[in-house]
This record gives structure tokens, C-alpha cells and sequence, in this order.
């Protein structure tokens, strides 16, 4: 099931380009990018992350790496890593800020294809992510419930009968389980619709957050969608009330788009033929500049303004983040150096309809 992975991480680059699977198409992939399930464990008898002693967590990295060994997850302390190859992963969701801030005793397992992967000592001593491309929360779901259950049998868990799996944080109390589905809502933005439509969201009981999670902001029309609590809930009920929420979402997305393009045609036509003009052109762009126009243009596309790849769309919005974009392009030493060669990649990608040779890009 889980396929054929490296057993050691030493090189970024190999990373950069398995995490584009996850930028395909899959259900509902016009409106929704991906989707992760997270379970939040705890090991039995040793304290949570927050109170544990440099010792507790040292023993919690010597067991889960011994686990993995026996696996086909790739296991490397964040330690161990760069802070670029830190920074890659953060921006392509195989670890959080959390973890990241706690890099002396933290780990990270993963799978080559980046559906799967664990974080060890973040919050919790472990959390268990799978992600699939597009609406696929019970594909998700499935993937990492017979991963927890692999390291359940390994390692006891933390659990009281009322309470269930018991965590670090309150809202995580039961189940432990977090689905997010990442969407894109580029339509609902510029008709002015979007506070109103997320506030209604809001009050169903879950949480939208920015591109990466809580505490961030949105950019390039992007949001996370996520359940609030895990207690008094079964998996299925969590499951279904965020998938009741998304088709919503996915819901009023189509209906403003073409709302948009029915009311405000020529603004519209000029919007994205500038935004293709500007990452066609530019000489230095931002990141945020950058996912910006990429959001303008993949909506262009899917109102056939424009003949370009949404796929190749959506993984140039993963891939023009400082840290992935360094993976493919090689390290740079200023923001002003980063910006010209994110331009420069931009115009190779898109010039040439694909990414799979943005490694050989001449800059």
C-alpha cells in the first residue's frame, strides 16, 4: 500500500518534485487543491511534548526512529536538515511552524510520493498526516487511520475511555483527528463575496484558515478548511460535517465565477490576460505577487480565457515559495536575488507548458 521509499533524507531536490502528485487533478479540483487528514496521538506514560523533559523527547525520537526503520518512510531529523530543506517542507505541508521552532527535538517521517508523513514531537509526540489531491477526504482518512493503526501496535497510546485519545491541546480531545481541505476561491474575492460566505461557513463549526494553517494569512485566493474538535464527534461525524461545509464552498465558487464572467466579461478578460502578461514578462516578482497573478490566471483558465495547464497552475502556486523555489533553482543569498530568479522561472514554465524541466532552467 504504501509503495517504495528512500530510508535517508540528504537531498532536497528529489523532495521538491515528488510533492507536485499532490497538485494534480482529483475531485472537485476546480475549486479544491487538497486534502489532509492529521491524527494528534500521545505515547502512554511519558509526558505530552509541553512538559516532557529533553530526556521524555530524546526517548520518543529513539522509538519512532527505530518504528520507521522497519517501514518505507524516509526518517530525518529536523536537526539534521538545512533550514532551506526546513523551509521546503513547511511551504509543501509535511511540517508545521510548530515543529519547525522545536527542531533540536524534532523529526519528521515521510513518503517519496508526500502523501504520508509523521511529525514526531511537535504539539503532540506524534501526528499522522495524509494528503490526496482534490476532495478526497475519505481516501485521505483511510490512508492515515491504517498508519495509526502500523504504529499502534508498535507504540501504546495515551486514551481514556470518556475522553478518548488524549492530547496536548483541548480541542483535540477524542478522535485527535483535523481534516483540511485546502480551496481556492479566487471568484468569490473579486465579486466581494468572500467575508460573507466564510463568516456563514464560520458558523457551522469549522475553522478557515490561511494557506498555512492557523495564524496565517491567505494569499493567492487559498484557505484551509478544518473541523474545530475532535471530542464527543465519531471520525464520520467530522468527515461529514467539513464535507458538507466544502460543498458549499465549492457550491458558491462556481456560481460566482460565472457570475463574474457573465456580469463583468471585459474586466475580467483584462484581468487575467495581465496577469499572464506579468508572469510571462516580469523580471522580479514576490512570492506573494506571484501567487496572486498565478490565482488570477487559473481562474482565466478555467474559464477558458486562457490555454494554459491548470495543473501546471497549480503546482507553479506550490513551487514559486522561497523555499521550494530554491530546492529546483539552487540556494540564493537576498530576497532581490530570489525574486529575479522566480521571475525567471515563471517565464521558463509557462514559455514551455511544463515543469519537469525547471531544473535545467538557464538562470
Amino acid at each position: 500500500m504504501w509503495g517504495k521509499f528512500p530510508t535517508e533524507v540528504d537531498h532536497c531536490r528529489p523532495f521538491a518534485k515528488m510533492r507536485w502528485s499532490l497538485y494534480e487533478e482529483g475531485p472537485e479540483s476546480d475549486v479544491v487543491f487538497t486534502t489532509r487528514v492529521r491524527l494528534a496521538r500521545n505515547v502512554a506514560g511519558i509526558p505530552f511534548p509541553g512538559k516532557a523533559s529533553p530526556q521524555d523527547l530524546h526517548l520518543i525520537l529513539d522509538k519512532t526512529r527505530n518504528l520507521f526503520t522497519s517501514t518505507p518512510l524516509a526518517f530525518a531529523e529536523l536537526r539534521s536538515l538545512s533550514a532551506l530543506q526546513r523551509r521546503a517542507m513547511l511551504e509543501a505541508h509535511v511540517v508545521s511552524p510548530k515543529l519547525t521552532e522545536h527542531r533540536s527535538t524534532a523529526a519528521v517521517a515521510y513518503s517519496e510520493d508526500g502523501r504520508l508523513s509523521v511529525m514526531i514531537n511537535e504539539e503532540d509526540h506524534i501526528r499522522i498526516q495524509a494528503m490526496e489531491p482534490g476532495c478526497q477526504t475519505r481516501e485521505a482518512w483511510s490512508s492515515a487511520n491504517a498508519l495509526d493503526d502500523f504504529i499502534s501496535r508498535n507504540l501504546p497510546y495515551a486514551f481514556d475511555p470518556e475522553l478518548g485519545y488524549l492530547t496536548s491541546h483541548v480541542a483535540n480531545l477524542g478522535t485527535g483527528m483535523r481534516v483540511s481541505v485546502m480551496v481556492h476561491l479566487p471568484a468569490l474575492k473579486m465579486l466581494g463575496r468572500l467575508p460573507s460566505v466564510l463568516d456563514a461557513a464560520q458558523r457551522l463549526d469549522v475553522a478557515v484558515r490561511g494557506l498555512h494553517g492557523e495564524n496565517t494569512a491567505s494569499t493567492g485566493s487559498l484557505y484551509q478548511v478544518s473541523n474545530r474538535y475532535g471530542i464527543g464527534k465519531s471520525e464520520t461525524d467530522i468527515l461529514t460535517e467539513v464535507e458538507a461545509v466544502v460543498k458549499h464552498l465549492i457550491a458558491n465558487e462556481r456560481s460566482a465565477r460565472h457570475r463574474l464572467y457573465k456580469e463583468q466579461r471585459l474586466n475580467m478578460e483584462d484581468a487575467v490576460w495581465r496577469a499572464y502578461g506579468v508572469l510571462s514578462y516580469a523580471r522580479s516578482i514576490s512570492s506573494e505577487e506571484a501567487l496572486e497573478m498565478l490565482s488570477c490566471l487559473r481562474l482565466g483558465q478555467l474559464l477558458e480565457i486562457v490555454p494554459i495547464n491548470g495543473g501546471l497552475l497549480k503546482r507553479l502556486m506550490l513551487v514559486i515559495q522561497p523555499g521550494m523555489l530554491q530546492t529546483i533553482v539552487g540556494p540564493v543569498y537576498s530576497p532581490s536575488e530570489r525574486d529575479r530568479k522566480r521571475a525567471d522561472a515563471l517565464r521558463f514554465a509557462i514559455t514551455r507548458g511544463e515543469l519537469e524541466s525547471l531544473g535545467n532552467c538557464p538562470i
